[in-house]
């Protein structure tokens, strides 16, 4: 798969690392050119007899290139006469330029790098390095200490420390360097943006926020998180060729058929299966003019949207047919007096808590969790419809379907959890799947996963 990076076209990378990755080196150059990136890397590109020896030209070169990427593996490589590292060279002449610079370890040496800073942080480097020898570490002592040297880096007495990241193979390589220099990207937008402000005061404030200034997806991404990158991956609000509500409800009902399937309850299909669902789900929000983790908190305000207690009264784990009436201001009210620190939400952590409110909703299995999902999905695509439809009382329309993206969000997060759970459990490997939201993330944190663009530009083919 080819990982577009139009946002990075014409600049020049420079890459630093020893013969240890030769390969990947050559992996990551042909996939860096090939999206308009020039690369630049000392077995390949760089002239030594332009200078007067080949250490001199790796270090005019790091500092002249736009963005430079150290790829640390086991090996020291060949030492500068001031001690350290070629590599380590290359980074400080880019960091005194003060360009962008990602540091991607390797798996194992990350381990082991964590390992001796636990260990013999206390000690000092000399006396640690005799520690770790002892150890038997595969990683070159020396590497471990640059590594503990680089994460204490300071500049004017402040905290300074680079960018490092893990990473396994090319494409974890191609992945961070993509999602970072994203974030590079922005920033550069946000220091532009700010910097007019301050020089032209705008008269009044802007009516739609830059969609160029929308943050990365993380980790830890919440709901909301999640649906603000996919209204910029997919430009739902632009107004240009946005399909009508109807048009979502119906690739909703598909995408659900995928995803409550018993074929698609696999490692392979089912995390496609639950990121289509939910992108759609968040995505028909963002047309409404909704947030569906402010609606779900609106609905069940750290308590049950009928009783209001926590847990819910009932025995069983929804509302009965004999439950006191859904009172929807009511319960408005009682979300607006929550404490500020209650979420934001990732999709697993809602899971819970809407789990904590209804404890039996662990006992369901998955026919009857089914049931209840497409119970509420049916409501949630007749609301679309009447929202759609209204030409008077468009607001009463509108707080319906905020009640129906409630509940199909809650069901949605507690059917992929417990889908999971059924995963794991059969092949007896907890960490053989990924969290629910890490599953989304995934997905979309590089952005269109069917034309892999940053920004889709098949909008009829890939997103609906």
């Amino acid at each position: 798969m080819i990982i577009r990076m139009s946002i990075l076209a014409g600049k020049r990378v420079f890459l630093a690392c020893t013969d240890e990755f030769f390969d990947l080196a050559i992996h990551l150059s042909e996939k860096l050119r090939s999206n308009g990136v020039a690369p630049i890397w000392f077995h390949e590109t760089i002239d030594s007899t332009a200078s007067d020896n080949a250490m001199s030209a790796c270090e005019e070169n790091a500092a002249a290139a736009d963005y430079l990427v150290w790829i640390i593996g086991t090996r020291f490589g060949l030492q500068h006469p001031s001690g350290i590292s070629i590599s380590e060279v290359e980074f400080w002449s880019a960091r005194r330029k003060g360009k962008p610079t990602l540091l991607l370890v390797r798996d194992a040496v990350k381990t082991e790098a964590k390992s001796y800073h636990d260990n013999w942080k206390h000690l000092s480097p000399e006396d640690r390095q005799v520690q770790a020898k002892t150890a038997k570490y595969s990683t070159d002592v020396r590497v471990l200490e640059m590594i503990e040297r680089l994460m204490h880096t300071t500049h004017d007495g402040k905290p300074a420390i680079p960018w490092i990241e893990r990473f396994h193979d090319a494409r974890d390589a191609l992945q961070q360097i993509f999602h970072k220099w994203s974030i590079w990207q922005i920033q550069k937008v946000e220091n532009r943006n700010r910097a007019v402000r301050e020089e032209q005061p705008l008269l009044f404030p802007e009516v739609v926020s830059n969609l160029q200034e929308q943050a990365p997806l993380e980790q830890n991404s919440s709901i909301t998180d999640i649906q603000k990158w996919l209204e910029y991956v997919y430009c739902d609000k632009s107004g240009e060729r946005t399909p009508p509500l109807s048009r979502f409800g119906a690739a909703l009902a598909e995408a659900g058929g995928d995803f409550m399937s018993r074929k698609r309850r696999t490692i392979g299909d089912f995390p496609t299966a639950l990121s289509r669902y939910i992108e759609i789900l968040l995505r028909t929000c963002t047309v409404a003019g909704l947030f569906a983790e402010r609606e779900a908190i609106n609905k069940f305000p750290a308590c049950c949207a009928y009783c209001g207690l926590k847990p819910c009264k009932m025995a069983t784990a929804r509302p009965g047919s004999e439950h006191p009436p859904y009172d929807q201001i009511g319960m408005l009210q009682l979300a607006r007096r929550l404490p500020a620190e209650y979420g934001p939400f990732t999709l697993d952590s809602w899971a819970l808590e809407i789990c904590d409110v209804y404890p039996m909703n662990w006992s369901l299995s998955l026919t009857q969790l089914i049931e209840r999902l497409n119970e509420e999905q049916g409501e949630f695509v007749g609301a679309l419809q009447k929202l759609e439809r209204a030409r008077t009382h468009r607001d009463s329309a509108l707080l319906a379907l905020s009640e129906e993206v409630a509940d199909v969000l809650s069901w949605s997060v507690v059917f992929a959890q417990a889908v999971r759970r059924s995963i794991t459990k059969a092949a007896g490997n907890e960490e053989i799947m990924n969290s629910v939201s890490q599953i989304v993330v995934d997905k979309y944190k590089v952005g269109c996963p069917r034309c892999t663009k940053f920004r889709c530009v098949r909008k009829g083919q890939c997103a609906l």
